[in-house]
């Protein structure tokens, strides 16, 4: 029943996989579209502008300093810095958590590529649990040169400490909201993943979103084979490398 209420979420979510068989495909779009001048218009509107007063605080401040950054230091991160990017998605009590979720259906899980880390969970593929602010240890992480083509991805210095990665079970909302919950799934996504953003300013590292994952790989990575679970993006995250 959950899948004939979603259909239509389900045949655009493999319409618009990537893997080694239409990354060629996708990567010459892409070049097609940066030969082009192409800027994005703004909407206007036949009327005054009315100026807001802008707020000075600390939420502001660190909104101003999110940037995209592809570059990273060797400076392992430290178990307490691992604690505090985690922290972006945690269970606050009473079923709530930092980021809302459509009906408290909650389909996001987050996962995390260990690449550089103090201690023992250094090369580790973990999974979080936000209601204790735990990790849990899905397996053993291969060397970055073993997967990073996965992630079509090039950094331009280093390689990034940590990988998150952002799955869904889409049938939590699908059951629910039918196709309208994959909207809504995507959305939760956003949420969470705007959380670890300003997690990153904070904390003045580096990082940077990746949209270009190999869906199936990465499901194989995390042992997710055989079950609903849908790859939907992907966060590097280091030390930014000195000048």
């Amino acid at each position: 029943m959950a899948e004939e209420k979603a259909n239509l979420y389900k045949l655009f979510w493999e319409n618009s996989k990537l893997n080694s068989s239409n990354i060629k495909e996708f990567s010459k779009s892409l070049e097609e579209f940066y030969m082009k001048e192409s800027y994005a218009s703004r909407l206007q509107y036949a009327t005054d502008d009315l100026f807001l007063k802008k707020p000075r605080d600390g939420l502001m401040h660190y909104m101003e300093q999110r940037r995209s950054i592809r570059a990273f230091s060797e400076k392992p991160v430290s178990g307490k810095l691992l604690g505090a990017l985690m922290s972006a998605f945690i269970e606050t009590g009473g079923g709530h958590r930092t980021y809302a979720s459509g009906g408290a259906r909650f389909p996001v899980e987050i996962f995390c590529f260990m690449n550089n880390v103090e201690g023992s969970l250094n090369r580790k593929i973990t999974y979080y649990n936000c209601d204790n602010h735990s990790l849990s240890i899905v397996g053993d992480l291969p060397v970055w040169t073993a997967y990073k083509d996965y992630l079509c991805f090039d950094a331009e210095h280093g390689m990034p400490s940590l990988l998150f990665i952002f799955a869904i079970l889409p049938e939590r909302m699908t059951d629910k909201y039918g196709e309208r919950g994959g909207r809504f799934a995507l959305i939760e996504v956003g949420h969470a993943v705007q959380n670890l953003a300003l997690r990153i300013a904070k904390e003045s590292m580096a990082g940077v979103e990746l949209g270009g994952l190999f869906d199936d790989k990465m499901k194989a990575m995390l042992k997710l084979d055989g079950t609903t679970a849908q790859i939907v993006l992907g966060y590097a995250v280091g030390h930014i490398p000195k000048k």
